[in-house]
């Protein structure tokens, strides 16, 4: 668990629009990607329009539009490559 944090990298202000495009969230991951592999990417601190779950809200889309970003968390192949 350790080591997969040294993997981790924190990515504030990502625009909310990531969430609902592939081809943004394709981008975010090729900015990275430059300096090595990335194994995941999770958005985190997305808020939803309804009461719902969140997972239901975020697939059909149902995003609050008063905020304008969120957090992404990327977890890289190795801790060499997550610090670049």
């Amino acid at each position: 668990q350790e080591e997969r944090l040294q993997r981790t990298i924190f990515v504030g202000n990502v625009p909310v629009a990531c969430v609902k495009s592939k081809r943004l969230t394709k981008a975010l991951q090729a900015i990275f990607a430059k300096h090595g592999r990335v194994e995941t990417l999770r958005y985190r601190s997305v808020a939803i329009a309804k009461r719902m779950p969140k997972k239901t809200a975020i697939v059909q889309g149902l995003l609050n539009e008063k905020r304008d970003s969120i957090n992404a968390f990327l977890v890289m192949e190795s801790p060499e490559i997550a610090r670049k």
